[in-house]
């Protein structure tokens, strides 16, 4: 069973935000993920399959976080990167 609570009367302080992003290269897409942050202020974000070797933190709201990102790898089929991993955790946390 699964329970959808607003993040406000939620009974825990500890905001976790996860996203399969399928591709983080699409500018549209990485500014809709910072607007969620923004908005949401997560402690731990996670960002998994970003599917790009460049490295996509500078992009990310570093200001109030530590991030740390594994890039993507080459692909051998028609993929041109997979997997990508970036964990922000909130720099008061």
């Amino acid at each position: 069973m699964v329970k959808a609570v607003n993040p406000h009367t939620a009974t825990t302080n500890f905001i976790l935000y996860s996203l399969n992003a399928n591709g983080m290269t699409n500018p549209v897409k990485v500014n809709h993920f910072n607007t969620v942050i923004a908005l949401r202020k997560p402690h731990v974000f996670v960002v998994n399959k970003t599917k790009t070797r460049s490295k996509i933190s500078k992009t990310l709201p570093c200001h109030d976080y530590d991030i740390y990102e594994e890039p993507s790898e080459p692909a051998d089929n028609h993929h041109i990167f997979k997997w990508g991993v970036v964990v922000g955790v909130r720099k008061d946390v």
